[in-house]
């Protein structure tokens, strides 16, 4: 297989043997498959209808994916041996960071799961990183980036953070409150008619 590399790091589409792309090293940004969607890509593969390339990142002759997750289960289902994929340098942070990108912007629509585990994701693997960094990173609002950090804080700390303008700034140490459920009165055989 030969990969023609461009000077910005993206590469023409190849195609890869299915066996040499992993899927188990933690760059699914999504909380789950959706089988559903999986079944549908293979009946449309299985027709020969054509498919945006996956994209995975090399690193020491590991192939990594980054995008195209339902694409290669489907391949995988309607027993191709090959994928088209655009072939990126770099190792398992770059497909990370590239994952967290992708979702967000085309293919399935992200459910609120999907959103928490990305942000939770990203968290736990960029915790120097500012919430507003996060946020830019997985395409959510900021105040859902710091909700999540806050509740992982007991796991997560991080004494300095990156922000937007890519300088490092020390955090104030603070406690926050634990959360609390908010009790939502319930009516039970109530008649409603006048």
């Amino acid at each position: 297989m030969k990969t023609i590399q461009t000077r910005n790091g993206a590469s023409h589409p190849a195609r890869l043997k299915l066996d040499l792309i992993r899927t188990d090293a933690g760059t699914q940004s999504r909380a789950r498959i959706d089988e559903a969607t999986v079944a549908d890509y293979t009946g449309t593969m299985i027709r020969c209808d054509q498919f945006p390339p996956v994209v995975v990142f090399r690193e020491n002759g590991d192939f990594v994916l980054a995008d195209g997750f339902h694409r290669v289960r489907a391949a995988r289902k309607a027993r191709f041996s090959a994928i088209a994929a655009e072939i990126r340098r770099g190792g398992r942070l770059d497909a990370l960071k590239y994952s967290l990108r992708a979702n967000h912007a085309h293919g399935l629509r992200r459910a609120n799961e999907d959103k928490r585990h990305a942000v939770t994701l990203a968290l736990r693997e960029f915790a120097h990183l500012s919430d507003g960094s996060i946020s830019v990173l997985v395409g959510v609002s900021q105040p859902f980036a710091s909700i999540l950090r806050r509740e992982l804080k007991s796991v997560l700390s991080s004494e300095k953070r990156v922000g937007l303008d890519g300088k490092a700034r020390r955090m104030p140490v603070r406690s926050s409150p634990p959360l609390v459920a908010r009790q939502i009165p319930c009516v039970v055989n109530q008649d409603f008619r006048n």
